[in-house]
């Protein structure tokens, strides 16, 4: 199974990053790829993953709203199978499908 989840920042700089890199360390156990700037397709084992990953996802959010720093983010439900459409290099399309499968 899988979902994707993708998000704005409205911060700039080292900020930005900052809290860039609190939201994907929310995705750090579980295998995930980022066809685009911040979007993820995220492997998991169970609704159960899910949940805990858009539960910390919003608790982060949360966290940066309190220093100012507005996030918003989009999470799709749980998919099994499927099939994405677009334009990305070969590389993407692999890792996309690794984890979409």
């Amino acid at each position: 199974m899988h979902f994707v989840v993708s998000w704005d920042i409205h911060a700039q700089g080292a900020k930005w990053t900052e809290v860039n890199n609190q939201l994907q360390a929310c995705l750090a156990p579980y295998s995930w790829v980022k066809p685009l700037n911040t979007l993820y397709v995220v492997q998991v084992a169970s609704q159960v993953a899910g949940d805990h990953i858009v539960s910390m996802l919003t608790r982060t959010a949360q966290s940066a709203a309190v220093t100012g720093v507005s996030v918003h983010f989009l999470a799709t439900p749980l998919m099994s199978g499927g099939r994405y459409q677009g334009f990305l290099s070969q590389e993407a399309w692999n890792a996309v499908n690794e984890r979409s499968v």
